[in-house]
């Protein structure tokens, strides 16, 4: 495999969320890679184990050079035999998660797992919490009175 196309692979591999998303859909496959020799197109081909929608376990993205956009093509494979979906074309690459996630009901990012105690404002914090700390802060609260002492919370890298 040349240099081109291990960087277009890992590209959408990245794209897809990198090793985040290989642990939340369970991929334990190599990823497949081809390339056509006539457009220069090269596709990268996933599969995964786990099963939340309609039984899927394959990917298809193929990048179309020409374009700059995606093919996107879903379907199981079970004892050998491949059943597709139709394809989608035009495909922007910030587009990629969202159209996994909607077709195949798997998460592509890992939660962050936190403390209860970070959570919760220290009695000594003087600055005011906005209104999602607020509400985060008061389902805490109710969970703690469940026993629960640990959660996971899906927060912004970037805040």
């Amino acid at each position: 495999m040349d240099v081109r196309v291990s960087e277009i692979v890992e590209t959408i591999y990245q794209q897809l969320g990198g090793k985040g998303f290989a642990m939340m859909i369970g991929m334990n496959f190599p990823i497949l890679v081809s390339e056509d020799k006539k457009t220069g197109n090269v596709t990268a081909t996933f599969r995964w184990r786990a099963h939340a929608n309609d039984s899927l376990n394959l990917m298809e993205v193929t990048l179309d050079e020409g374009k700059d956009l995606y093919r996107v093509t879903f379907g199981s494979l079970r004892g050998g035999e491949a059943k597709r979906q139709p394809t989608l074309k035009d495909v922007y690459c910030e587009d990629l998660r969202r159209i996994f996630e909607q077709t195949t009901g798997l998460a592509t990012i890992l939660p962050r797992v936190i403390n209860i105690d970070q959570v919760l404002p220290s009695s000594t914090s003087p600055a005011r919490p906005s209104r999602a700390d607020s509400v985060l802060v008061n389902l805490v609260r109710e969970l703690r009175g469940l026993r629960l002492f640990k959660i996971l919370v899906m927060r912004p890298l970037l805040q």
